[in-house]
């Protein structure tokens, strides 16, 4: 059982990582945005999920701790009530898991209804962080701690109408 015991830890983590990651997954890719409470339940969820995920796999062993915050930090986005708050929940979550990238950060903030602007804004905050951890870290996670590089994210949140502009532009064509 000795030899076994390492294998078992990581394979314990190797589940809580695929269990955190298809979450994760799963959240970045939504039929539609969140409005007002709809929002604020779906965030108080994903912070229940992300403790009872937490709970369990630390009550079977799991060392994976840096699993733990991500989950957490995506849910904090969602329902920060203060907006100007955002940018410091996305600066944990990319010093956190130096393997997001752009298109996560962009799914990420289609979760919420934020303006074009303070996308934009929020967009290029990130962007400048991710160039500078990717200076600083040669460009990658230590050595298992990659969880955003395995997520594909979507950015095709639709706004309302958004999916009969499309039919109608594609039964027609593209003509007008």
């Amino acid at each position: 059982q000795r030899v076994a015991r390492p294998r078992a830890q990581e394979t314990l983590q190797e589940v809580h990582r695929f269990v955190v990651r298809e979450y994760l997954a799963r959240a970045l890719r939504p039929r539609e945005r969140f409005r007002g409470m709809e929002r604020m339940h779906g965030s108080q969820k994903m912070s229940r999920d992300a403790q009872a995920i937490s709970d369990t796999f630390q009550g079977l062993g799991s060392e994976a701790t840096w699993l733990d915050q991500a989950i957490q930090c995506v849910a904090e986005i969602l329902g920060e009530t203060y907006k100007d708050d955002i940018q410091r929940h996305l600066e944990t979550l990319i010093r956190s898991y130096p393997d997001i990238r752009r298109d996560h950060i962009l799914a990420i903030l289609a979760l919420r209804r934020l303006g074009r602007r303070r996308n934009q804004h929020l967009l290029q905050h990130s962007q400048d962080l991710l160039r500078a951890a990717a200076g600083v870290a040669g460009a990658e996670a230590p050595r298992g701690h990659v969880l955003f590089e395995e997520i594909k994210p979507s950015t095709a949140v639709r706004p309302e109408g958004a999916a009969v502009q499309e039919a109608f532009q594609a039964s027609w064509g593209g003509v007008f």
